[in-house]
């Protein structure tokens, strides 16, 4: 066991140097750009209160040194396609909406003593609706006062990343191509078992109700030219990155809506919207979209 626990830290005492050190210089060129006072403590004061509340966000990743960004596995992705001014600053006002989309979420699930206490911190008047206000006020100095450091870009390339799901001693010792196979048996087992039940006929799904078909109040007819001409002018932006405006968003989710069958034996199978109402969870039926009844 000794001669295991001495191996290991050989191996794993060069990355941790290498990467401690990367992190202290990154760290240095970042408080070198000399950010407005105010605005740093608002996002470590609001920062500091939703991870002692354990509310953040999840579904994307903070951009270490930047706190007004926020970053996913496909912003991340697109580091190497940004090969123009155009390019890099829609990427990095991309981030700055994800940071903000996820405060909102953050700040509203903060509890109330928290927000209380928050607010009595940064000694500014409160409220969750000025909270996020102030956020995408302070976001939009922080960003305009980087980018007018020369080594804004080079410092910020260096600081996207997506932290890796894998654990660097399974990978070690070789562990996940012994679970691939697996999990790859197991993955087919339960995509035939999906392929079988949806290629089954209506007529032959067991019901204990009434098998009720919901779907788009107005669907549209599918048309390759229309998909091909949003898709097209999705991309006119410096990324090509497709991006449908709501109207073009609206016309796509009616010709691609499925058509879902459900079994409804009382009003908890209806399809509707989850609402809190009554301090308890219900569903509004109001906005439903029930297209036929069959049975």
């Amino acid at each position: 066991m000794r001669v295991n626990s001495r191996l290991y830290t050989l191996l794993f005492l060069p990355i941790l140097l290498l990467v401690g050190c990367a992190a202290i210089r990154m760290n240095r060129q970042v408080a070198e750009f000399q950010r407005p006072p105010g605005a740093v403590r608002f996002f470590e004061l609001l920062d500091r209160s939703v991870a002692e509340t354990g509310v953040r966000d999840a579904s994307v990743f903070a951009v270490k040194g930047f706190p007004y960004l926020r970053t996913n596995r496909f912003l991340t992705g697109l580091k190497g396609d940004l090969t123009n001014d155009a390019r890099k600053e829609q990427w990095v006002r991309w981030m700055q909406q994800l940071d903000l989309e996820a405060r909102q979420k953050e700040i509203y699930n903060l509890p109330a003593e928290a927000l209380q206490n928050l607010v009595r911190l940064l000694g500014e008047p409160g409220g969750r609706q000025l909270l996020q206000q102030r956020a995408a006020f302070y976001s939009e100095k922080l960003l305009t006062h980087d980018q007018r450091q020369s080594n804004f870009y080079d410092i910020l390339l260096e600081s996207v990343t997506d932290p890796s799901e894998y654990s660097t001693i399974m990978r070690v010792l070789g562990m996940y191509p012994l679970t691939l196979i697996a999990v790859t048996i197991a993955t087919h087992r339960v995509q035939e078992n999906f392929r079988k039940r949806h290629l089954s006929s209506v007529d032959q799904i067991e019901t204990l109700g009434e098998l009720t078909a919901y779907g788009p109040s107005q669907g549209t007819d599918y048309s390759n030219s229309i998909v091909r001409l949003i898709l097209d002018r999705s991309r006119q932006n410096p990324l090509r990155v497709p991006q449908p405006s709501a109207e073009d968003r609206q016309t796509l989710l009616t010709m691609f809506a499925p058509v879902i069958y459900q079994d409804v034996v009382a009003d908890y199978d209806e399809i509707g919207e989850v609402v809190w109402h009554d301090n308890k969870v219900s569903i509004n039926f109001l906005c439903r979209m029930k297209k036929r009844s069959e049975r």
